[in-house]
């Protein structure tokens, strides 16, 4: 085995190859099913259409039917459930359900018996979603395991995926090495090893789970409480798993408990959301019924010791709607909040939304101080007055439903508090009340002066989804974070978004930065979340972690700020595909709620968030601080590997190509791989990754699905395929290099590391004597490059290599010679049936050279030239380009000019790939210091084909010449480069 290489690599040249051409949706499996009528009559009025606050039916058909049926006949779709006929019910459930193919999920993750100890008597680093009673969400450096300094290194250790599931709203309880987490719709709460990310124990909740999870003691054992979507509280030993009680938290037959239950001493405290605000939307629903309420339960037993209301019960109001149906009131004030304590004043702090039904109470869209002792209400702080809305309103009154009161009676805004009041110091010592509303307002109240106005602070002009939604969170130099979500309402008069993070100081108000967030749809984002361009903003709780601020974004994104100037330190894009330690398909989605968490030294992320149209997920992702020194991949599991022989992978994969000859007749060419090939190729794909970091994690990618599809699949008609996954310098590096940025932080030793393992699992356990192809592209050539230099030339090993293509990256050779500089030993290839050596180009098109400046095609060193091998003649001279190129953006950046028409008859090409006999030809030439392939369009305006192919790189609309057609090197002279060595091995087979 060889050393590992620590001296530092050049930078590979980097290309960007982004996933395969977006598809239109699928057609829909269950289209004929008899539940789909049912979806239709009672759902699709607002599940299909894209302005209302209703999850859209392909995320509804990602859920589980336990969490369906839970919602349509006891939770938050209740009423919209009630109408649908009770024999229907089945119909519509089986439609709408995900298969139940992951049903043991948890069975497969268990920890093995003797790491199935849970330790409590390890520090406890996070008890509760608010951090401690006071709500203020701030974690020091030895509470998290983490310094400001380690974050802008975090890497992703690793993700769990969840089956049957869009949405992941809750915090967890962390103790030591062991996370106790309830993924929401799954009905189950996870003992997990944090550092293995497997099952200690698992606990059946019978129901989805809705709130955070808390933790405290009842009697001797160390209790772990959670609420579910029926409104039933869980007491669950923490040691073993097993229920201690399960009760009722709620104060009347409807209500959901959302905020987290929070443990203080003997009893535990438990905000209850019921609000009737769904109802409302029914015309023929006496609208509406249901209110807010504190509840305080025996932590020994779950028995209700009081309750404190934020109304009293709905009675008829004598008023009828505009069709004649019965108003009740008042209701509303839910408590969607996790309440704080305050433990010197004897009081509990409880944030409500608005009230939902006439008449307006002074409870809504307030804060209340509750008294500890007995429920009795202490004071009330009103922030917004006449806030009576339901979902029958619309931003155009003219549109609402019978149930939505008029503007004459009501300002109809929807400005709940769902963030929590937090208890602050000031610096003189003395205490201030913070709470954050959807209005954009940032509140201080005096808790000394029963609630005294100290300031307000407001950013934008909020809405029912904008302002600030689950949480604020503040630090040890009072400050307080108040993240804006503020998605774009084009039906909002006079509202302009100002999503971001801000940071004001607690004593005084003042603003002291601000730091906006900003759309981003591309590298394919637009296609995973369509809304990608209007729902971006901050709307998860952020958590304080020693001198940053962690925030999650509706998009998918993850930043971490500085806390003393707001700048992003760190983002990381989770909106993607994860490869799970679980085996369930893991994607991930929005970040909502309470899925921002940190502790034993890492920081954990849930991302998925498929409600108000925002993208599902499914996956809970951990980052730790990159190491100084990374531990190598164990690349005898398959998942490190893009391609292996005998299995479905990148590798297998559609290449069927339209051929077009010149008077544009169309005959497709199928694709079949020799599952019989007598020798292998390993190929090291080019940089694609789009990971906000220095190096990609091993989590494949659309992008490396992509390239491998467009540059690596096809030579399984002559070898079998090998390509390991690896750890390569990401696009982000390259971008800020290329703009004098100095580079993103990254370990260019890393990638190289990774390959050299792979590499040497390949000839240990895969090789068997067979000879090999080395494939690689731009950053992979360079990587491959390296391994020859180092493991390869002039040693035994040699012999097994029949070639190397080395394309879109510089070899040196003497000038006039075949053999030297880069390697020694190993000389560029000039016949087919020559083995033991290279083929080596960049493309340009032939008018227009590599310029003076090009990073292609010229090498620094006097004496040397970049070599040039022409597949379509390896001696010398010019030869057609049997090129396959890809149709669409399938494995072309999104930075390279978009191709035209392939025929001017207008006819339809679906496949892949497209190869046009005899429009190009190609031929190496030495000009001006420079070697390259030129690559030559023969076009003909009279014939049917099209006369350009696409391939530049294109930076501010202009073509950036010092590339050439660097993103096609492997398609133009992909035929040539197959044809080749099918000859090689027939040639190194008779050796």
């Amino acid at each position: 085995m060889s050393a590992r290489v620590v001296t530092p690599l050049v930078l590979g040249f980097i290309v960007n190859y982004i996933a395969a051409a977006a598809e239109g949706p699928a057609p829909d499996p269950r289209a004929n099913h008899p539940g789909r009528a049912v979806y239709e009559t009672y759902c699709a009025a607002c599940h299909n259409i894209p302005g209302t606050r209703a999850p859209a039916l392909s995320a509804l058909q990602l859920m589980s039917e336990q969490s369906l049926r839970t919602a349509l006949t006891q939770g938050v779709m209740q009423q919209q459930g009630a109408p649908v006929p009770k024999d229907s019910m089945p119909q519509l459930l089986e439609y709408l359900a995900a298969n139940d193919g992951d049903a043991n999920w948890t069975a497969a993750m268990m920890c093995s018996a003797e790491q199935r100890i849970v330790n409590l008597s390890e520090p406890v680093a996070l008890s509760m979603f608010g951090v401690d009673h006071n709500n203020s969400r701030r974690m020091s450096a030895k509470q998290a395991g983490l310094t400001s300094k380690q974050l802008p290194q975090l890497e992703l250790a690793w993700a769990i995926g969840f089956p049957q599931t869009t949405s992941l709203r809750s915090s967890p309880v962390i103790v030591g090495s062991t996370m106790f987490y309830a993924p929401a719709q799954s009905g189950k709460l996870l003992a997990l090893d944090i550092d293995k990310a497997c099952a200690k124990w698992v606990y059946d909740v019978g129901a989805p789970v809705r709130s955070s999870v808390s933790y405290g003691e009842i009697g001797s054992r160390h209790a772990l409480i959670f609420a579910d979507t029926q409104a039933q509280l869980h007491a669950v030993d923490a040691k073993s798993g097993e229920r201690i009680w399960k009760a009722n938290g709620r104060h009347d037959t409807t209500g959901n408990i959302t905020g987290a239950p929070v443990f203080y001493k003997d009893r535990i405290i438990v905000p209850v959301s019921s609000s009737g605000v769904g109802s409302g939307a029914n015309p023929k629903f006496e609208c509406c019924v249901g209110h807010g309420a504190v509840v305080a339960l025996d932590a020994a037993t779950g028995k209700q010791l009081w309750t404190a209301h934020t109304m009293e019960d709905a009675q008829y109001t004598g008023k009828t709607s505009s069709i004649g149906v019965k108003f009740r009131g008042p209701s509303g004030a839910p408590i969607w909040s996790t309440p704080s304590i305050d433990v010197a004043r004897g009081l509990i702090y409880a944030t409500t939304g608005q009230n939902t039904s006439l008449p307006a109470t002074p409870t809504s869209d307030a804060v209340l101080a509750i008294d500890l002792e007995n429920g009795n209400l202490k004071w009330t702080y009103q922030a917004l007055a006449n806030d009576v809305w339901n979902l029958a309103c619309r931003p155009d009154p003219a549109q609402s439903g019978p149930n939505c009161p008029s503007p004459a009676d009501s300002v109809l805004k929807d400005y709940d508090f769902g963030a929590g009041a937090v208890l602050a110091k000031k610096r003189d010592g003395s205490e201030v009340l913070l709470a954050g509303q959807k209005s954009g307002d940032l509140w201080a109240l005096d808790p000394q002066q029963n609630g005294k106005l100290l300031w307000r602070q407001r950013f934008g002009t909020g809405s029912a989804l904008g302002g600030i939604h689950w949480g604020i969170a503040i630090d040890s130099e009072h400050r307080v974070f108040a993240p804006i979500n503020d998605p774009h309402v084009p039906e909002l008069k006079d509202y302009v978004p100002e999503p971001g993070m801000n940071a004001v100081d607690i004593d005084t108000g003042k603003v002291l930065w601000r730091k906006p967030v900003t759309a981003d749809c591309s590298n394919g984002r637009d296609q995973r979340f369509n809304l990608c361009g209007e729902k971006y903003g901050l709307s998860a709780a952020p958590l304080v972690v020693d001198k940053s601020v962690i925030a999650g974004a509706l998009d998918g994104r993850i930043y971490i700020f500085d806390a003393t100037t707001g700048d992003i330190v760190w983002q990381y894009d989770t909106l993607r595909d994860f490869t799970t330690l679980n085996g369930v398909k893991g994607h991930g989605g929005g970040i909502d709620s309470h899925s921002v968490f940190a502790g034993s030294g890492m920081l954990f992320v849930a991302s998925g968030y498929g409600g108000f149209r925002q993208p599902p997920g499914n996956v809970l992702l951990a980052f730790r601080p990159k190491d100084a020194q990374p531990a190598a991949n164990d690349y005898s599991k398959p998942e490190t590997w893009l391609c292996r022989p005998g299995r479905d992978d990148s590798c297998t994969v559609d290449l069927t190509t339209t051929v077009i000859a010149t008077d544009g007749k169309l005959t497709e060419e199928p694709f079949k791989a020799n599952s019989q090939a007598p020798i292998d190729c390993f190929y090291v794909y080019p940089t694609v990754s789009n990971d906000q970091t220095g190096n990609r994690d091993m989590n494949a990618g659309p992008e490396e699905h992509a390239v491998v599809r467009a540059q690596f699949a096809r030579f399984g008609s002559q070898c079998r395929l090998y390509a390991p996954l690896y750890r390569q310098v990401t696009l982000k590096t390259l971008r800020m290099a290329m703009a004098g940025g100095g580079g993103f932080p990254a370990d260019r030793t890393l990638g190289y590391n990774d390959v050299l393992d792979a590499w040497n699992y390949y000839l240990k356990h895969d090789n068997q004597g067979r000879g090999v192809v080395l494939i690689g592209h731009s950053q992979g050539s360079s990587v491959l490059t390296q391994l020859i230099k180092n493991e390869i030339d002039g040693k035994p090993i040699q012999a097994k290599v029949i070639s190397a293509l080395l394309l879109g990256t510089n070899v040196a050779v003497p000038t006039g010679k075949e053999v030297g500089g880069a390697f020694q030993h190993i000389p560029l290839c000039r016949a087919a049936s020559q083995v033991g050596c290279v083929i080596s180009y960049v493309s340009f098109r032939n008018d227009v050279p590599p310029p003076a400046n090009s990073r292609f095609g010229r090498v620094p060193t006097a004496g040397m030239t970049a070599a040039c091998v022409n597949p379509t003649a390896l001696n010398g001279g010019k030869g057609e380009l049997h090129a396959y190129l890809s149709n669409g953006a399938n494995g072309v950046s999104t930075s390279a000019a978009q191709p035209k028409p392939w025929v001017t008859t207008g006819q339809s090409i679906d496949t892949p790939f497209v190869s046009l006999p005899g429009l190009l030809t190609g031929e190496c030439v030495e000009k001006d210091g420079a070697s390259y392939l030129a690559v030559t369009t023969n076009a003909n305006p009279a014939d049917a084909r099209t006369d350009e192919i696409p391939g530049d790189v294109i930076a501010n609309g202009q073509v950036l010449q010092d590339w050439g057609l660097h993103l096609i090197d492997a398609h133009v002279a992909m035929g040539n480069l197959i044809d080749v060595v099918g000859q090689q091995a027939k040639a190194y087979l008779k050796q």
